[in-house]
């Protein structure tokens, strides 16, 4: 938007003045969602969100023209929001969606606040109110932090759970890797969530996490996907691992002769996660498929190698029965992911999977099925943990 192309400074002053009033409404509004109000002075609470958000495209198209970028922005983020929101199943769904485009959109006013008055002279003198309760109105509508979480996913399924649970999504290219950018939000605050799907193997988890989180400068990072089940598991089930042995490390002699490689969570996520599988509230994200049983969650260690073991009849498999025999899962990139945010002690870690099988029942009949209600299933237990995080813990 070309700001120096404004109208009268009468017209600025009076366009500011009506997009602080619009933001602080928005603090309104969004207790109100929180609350499960019906209604908000006098409409009910969905038809005051569009009320409100037409309003906003008024005023900026008032000051600025109907061509400029926020108001198409605008207008086609509340087109994807009504269109997500008779996709919904159950009020609180539909309430969190609500929650979150208010929330989206308090800071794009708040931005735009700001870009005005970086860039418009106005006197010292004008008529325009206490500025800093204003300036600081979006950073207490999120809880006074904004989050930032890089999810990585190995398979085009996986991404595609997690990108179910994000709202305005775009996408960002880095060095050849494009990611996937959202904004997840509960309660009130805000997650910019950043995701991509890098391919299977501990060594490309390792490259992309670290390329990542020196990129986005995260505050969170998990990886989160589908894995096999070795022990006291199901399909569908959830494990997030307090650790991951690399099960692959040792020495070949005329027996193999493993050398521990162990990788770990970070403390508060495994605390979380742990609070998080005591309860059921985790199944409340799951958006589809709905599953018609009770799947459980685990917190425990899980294997990770390059090898893709498909029988409880192969010699990898006793091994790790053997060997690391407290593991509940296998997979393919957690060692490396690990290996990655261990040099980076100021993220926060946790890595999450759905079983989508067992090693004594695989089928590639179903294996598309079972993917994507693993992948489901995993994600609705990331974003739950994300929800619940205190912003004290994870903001380095």
């Amino acid at each position: 938007m070309t700001i120096t192309a404004l109208n009268s400074p009468e017209r600025i002053r009076e366009c500011l003045s009506k997009l602080r009033d619009k933001l602080e409404k928005a603090n309104r509004l969004s207790d109100a969602v929180i609350q499960n109000k019906l209604d908000f002075e006098g409409r009910p609470i969905y038809v005051a969100v569009g009320f409100w958000h037409d309003s906003i495209c008024q005023i900026i198209s008032s000051c600025f023209g109907s061509e400029v970028e926020e108001v198409s922005w605008f207008k086609e983020e509340y087109e994807k929001l009504v269109e997500r929101g008779i996709s919904l199943v159950g009020v609180e769904q539909f309430n969190q969606s609500l929650c979150s485009a208010i929330s989206i959109r308090a800071i794009k006013i708040d931005e735009l606040i700001n870009r005005m008055e970086n860039t418009v002279i106005i006197s010292s003198t004008s008529p325009l109110g206490d500025q800093s309760s204003y300036m600081n109105i979006a950073k207490n509508f999120t809880n006074g932090t904004s989050s930032t979480c890089i999810i990585l996913t190995a398979l085009p399924v996986e991404l595609n759970a997690v990108c179910s649970h994000l709202h305005d999504i775009s996408q960002v290219e880095h060095k050849g890797t494009v990611y996937e950018k959202g904004f997840f939000s509960s309660g009130g605050r805000v997650w910019e969530v950043i995701s991509a799907e890098i391919g299977a193997g501990n060594h490309s988890a390792a490259f992309e996490a670290e390329r990542a989180i020196s990129r986005f400068n995260p505050n969170v990072v998990m990886f989160v996907g589908v894995a096999g089940g070795i022990k006291d598991v199901v399909a569908g089930d959830v494990v997030a691992a307090t650790k991951v042995y690399g099960y692959e490390s040792g020495k070949a002699e005329a027996t193999f002769k493993p050398r521990p490689d162990v990788g770990n969570s970070s403390y508060n996520m495994e605390q979380r996660a742990k609070a998080v599988a005591r309860r059921k509230d985790w199944q409340k994200q799951i958006l589809d498929p709905q599953p018609n049983y009770s799947p459980h969650a685990h917190v425990g260690a899980i294997a990770a190698g390059e090898k893709v073991i498909a029988s409880t009849e192969s010699s990898v498999y006793h091994f790790l029965r053997d060997t690391y025999s407290d593991a509940l899962a296998v997979e393919m990139e957690g060692r490396g992911f690990a290996e990655a945010t261990h040099a980076n002690p100021q993220v926060s870690t946790l890595i999450v999977r759905g079983i989508s099988d067992l090693l004594n029942d695989k089928s590639d009949v179903d294996d598309d099925t079972r993917q994507k209600v693993a992948s489901q299933h995993a994600s609705a237990f990331a974003f739950e943990v994300l929800k619940q995080l205190d912003a004290d813990t994870v903001v380095p």
